[in-house]
């Protein structure tokens, strides 16, 4: 993991955590004029992406993470988004005792303590999209331009290039084997969850929620895929998130 800061330290921290497929500074370049008011943001690059080095292992991730905030005394964080991919270290953060995290926003996770399924079927689709990039650069996923628009897709394409299947296959291992805990009722009251309802993942996660975040805000958007309404409608999206921890 390699983090990005952007802004001055003395604002209020916000911890921004990207998917699979883009870095720190896409997703924080994809935010950046849509956003009110001024925080510093840390945005890292996640193993196998961008100025990272391989994705090794979830503990590996976080003692990266948690070292360069406490170093810096990063402890109050204002608010964690969190995409995807992200979430994995988001829920980790949670758990750590060390931070206080005053909003967290979870974009299209998946909680559950186990899902091989998920697994399986992420390690087989990635693998095969990898190969597709491979044997032709200039080729786009058909899939990601559905879902995020041409323009996010060739960025998506070439930070797949950087991926390896070692990578792929430990961050679905990852994602895909989640140690769920029973958080404090205040800390739930702090937290938001989106996904559109056409993500299978929010079916997968839905008879869990009630079980994890009783007292959480859920939102799913009809009509819209796995982050998609994210990409499609990035201000909207933005100020919805801004409102939530401004509230």
């Amino acid at each position: 993991m390699y983090v990005h800061e952007y802004g001055d330290k003395n604002q209020p921290k916000w911890l921004m955590l990207h998917p699979l497929g883009l870095t720190g500074e896409n997703i924080y370049n994809m935010c950046k004029d849509y956003l009110s008011w001024d925080y510093c943001i840390l945005s890292p690059d996640q193993g196998g992406h961008g100025s990272s080095g391989p994705y090794i292992s979830l503990e590996d991730e976080m003692n990266t993470l948690t070292g360069y905030l406490l170093e810096r005394g990063y402890t109050d964080l204002f608010v964690v988004s969190a995409s995807s991919m992200g979430t994995i270290a988001a829920y980790e953060m949670l758990k750590d005792d060390r931070f206080h995290i005053e909003n967290v926003w979870f974009e299209s996770g998946l909680f559950k303590k186990n899902a091989p399924f998920v697994q399986f079927a992420m390690k087989r689709m990635f693998f095969r999209m990898l190969d597709d990039f491979q044997k032709d650069p200039q080729s786009l996923s058909e899939r990601h331009v559905k879902l995020y628009g041409e323009m996010y897709a060739e960025v998506m394409r070439d930070n797949f290039l950087r991926l390896t299947r070692t990578d792929i296959a430990r961050i679905s291992e990852t994602f895909s084997h989640r140690k769920m805990v029973s958080l404090p009722e205040d800390v739930q009251k702090r937290i938001h969850l989106d996904w559109g309802d056409e993500d299978i993942l929010e079916r997968l996660s839905r008879r869990d929620i009630p079980r994890w975040f009783p007292e959480s805000e859920v939102t799913v958007r009809k009509g819209y895929g796995h982050c998609s309404y994210m990409a499609y409608h990035i201000e909207e999206y933005m100020a919805e998130l801004e409102q939530f921890i401004h509230r």
